[in-house]
């Protein structure tokens, strides 16, 4: 049974200080700002490991529903008090790579790209980033694979670059707390490892990011640190049958 309250589990983020020049190199933040103060202490946790020059963000498609399963853009956003500029080098390098299609018109009020935007411009001032979206097919949409590849050979090729494979995900929907906790715990055993074929237990809107993650480290994760785990009930006190998860994760 998940508890009714179940409170933010935070990271002490003095005990986040790095001992070495290790640093993660991908996780998972939500993008539903009811969970902003999940979202503001992930993007504290990070900050602990200093700079970081491009993100890219992976998003499930929340509104256009057309055109391919993955799409691309290289327009900057508006973070409300400064721009966020694109990688437009890393977004060309991935297009010619990948089949992704430069469909600008999808990424219009897309929550899952832009309720981050303002945390990156904030946290990481003069950061990049490379947006995509995912139309999740099946967890194995055509191109995830390949897509990892070309991110690992940018990765590879610009050594003094540092990339952030950022999903923007969030977990259990549309279920109460009974369920949703049965949901949370096959996934929250998932999440330490992410291997590829334990990924279908899980219950996430981003399944395909997450296994885009998982190729990206290569089926091997160093390290990992939950940030926090809450849920849409436990924030608001509203709508007992209907509850949204959130994990918020790094990795090594």
């Amino acid at each position: 049974m998940f508890p009714e309250e179940l409170p933010i589990e935070k990271a002490d983020i003095r005990q986040a200080q790095p001992a070495s020049l290790n640093r993660p190199v991908g996780g998972t933040v939500s993008h539903h700002l009811l969970a902003a103060e999940g979202i503001d202490l992930w993007f504290q946790s990070l900050a602990v490991y200093g700079k970081i020059d491009t993100f890219i963000i992976i998003s499930p498609v929340h509104w256009a529903t057309g055109g391919a399963a993955l799409k691309i853009t290289d327009l900057p956003w508006d973070a409300g008090f400064g721009i966020v500029e694109c990688d437009t080098e890393a977004v060309e390098f991935l297009s010619e790579s990948v089949p992704l299609n430069k469909e600008r018109e999808a990424f219009h009020l897309e929550h899952g790209i832009g309720s981050l935007i303002p945390y990156i411009a904030a946290y990481f001032p003069g950061s990049r980033v490379v947006p995509i979206l995912q139309r999740e097919e099946t967890l194995d949409t055509d191109g995830l694979g390949d897509l990892a590849a070309a991110i690992g050979e940018l990765v590879v090729s610009n050594p003094r670059t540092r990339y952030f494979l950022m999903v923007s995900a969030d977990f259990s929907h549309h279920a109460g707390i009974e369920t949703t906790g049965e949901r949370d715990s096959r996934t929250e055993s998932v999440l330490p490892t992410l291997l590829r074929k334990n990924l279908p237990l899980m219950y996430s809107d981003n399944r395909g990011g997450l296994l885009l993650l998982s190729e990206f480290l290569g089926g091997v994760v160093h390290d990992y640190r939950l940030i926090g785990h809450t849920n849409s009930y436990k924030i608001s006190g509203m709508d007992k049958e209907d509850i949204t998860s959130y994990f918020f994760t790094l990795y090594w």
